[in-house]
């Protein structure tokens, strides 16, 4: 099992430190976001990851920076993105 985002946030994130479980520490996690996304501002990915990974403990969240991306997608993002889903598979 794994989690993926993308030009996305945590929602809710004051409800998961007593909502979360103890495996869910070691779920691997994709986050992606592009510096240039007006939509969803960039800091607000890197809060998430931040949150994520200091408050809530969490051991395999992979946090993914790409420069000038809007709220978009792009090659590079969609090829990080099949190999994390490779690697969880496998």
């Amino acid at each position: 099992a794994g989690a993926v985002g993308m030009s996305t946030y945590l929602a809710l994130r004051e409800d998961f430190p007593d909502a979360m479980s103890p495996h869910a520490k070691d779920l691997p996690v994709f986050l992606a976001h592009g510096t240039a996304d007006m939509v969803l501002q960039y800091q607000y990915g890197v809060m998430s990851s931040e949150l994520m990974t200091d408050k809530l403990g969490m051991t395999k969240v992979d946090f993914q920076t790409y420069q000038g991306m809007g709220h978009s997608a792009c090659q590079e993002e969609l090829q990080q993105l099949a190999k994390f889903i490779a690697n969880v598979l496998n």
